[in-house]
């Protein structure tokens, strides 16, 4: 499954539409530079997007697959975070993935772990050595995605964000400048 935040930073606009609707899209459009291609689909991607984790084990080898970006910045980590695949998650971690790398957006994973409110891999990812105080172009870090009220990519509940927020406190997660929670 693949999902689309269109939008600024951690938040998506409003109103949600298809995703509200139970129908999940995902696309840094606007943040993609004029130039790059859209056409573009890469089998590390397409593989994570399918969840076949048999194609991903094959070609998560090597660190060029593993830092690819897609026509909107995305890299398979991003993708995988995205989706809430877990294992996914860990083996490219496992593999070589660098957890800090970011999207057009300047998001890293792990700005998408939190703003879905997924502990666990929030806590991988931290594992894996992703800063916690990363900024986005907003001014935005990981905390402040876990904070903020509106609905993420895939929106779980205001607890499981909560979850994730003391999990980036006990690493040392602080606020960015963004506000607006």
């Amino acid at each position: 499954l693949l999902v689309i935040a269109v939008g600024v930073g951690c938040r998506p606009p409003e109103p949600l539409g298809q995703a509200e609707q139970g129908k999940a899209a995902l696309g840094w459009q606007n943040q993609a530079p004029a130039d790059f291609p859209t056409a573009l689909e890469l089998p590390l991607h397409a593989a994570i997007k399918k969840g076949d984790m048999d194609s991903i084990r094959e070609l998560a080898v090597g660190q060029a697959a593993l830092a690819a970006k897609d026509p909107f910045g995305a890299t398979p980590l991003h993708i995988a975070t995205a989706n809430g695949n877990l294992t996914a998650v860990q083996l490219l971690l496992k593999a070589g993935a660098k957890p800090d790398e970011s999207n057009f957006g300047k998001q890293t994973a792990l700005h998408f772990a939190a703003l879905n409110g997924n502990e666990q891999i929030a806590a991988a990812l931290i594992a894996g050595g992703a800063k916690v105080n990363a900024l986005d172009d907003e001014h935005w870090t990981p905390l402040d995605c876990a904070l903020w009220k509106g609905k993420g990519i895939f929106f779980k509940t205001l607890k499981d964000k909560q979850k994730v927020a003391d999990l980036l406190v006990k690493h040392g997660g602080k606020r960015g400048e963004g506000g607006d929670h």
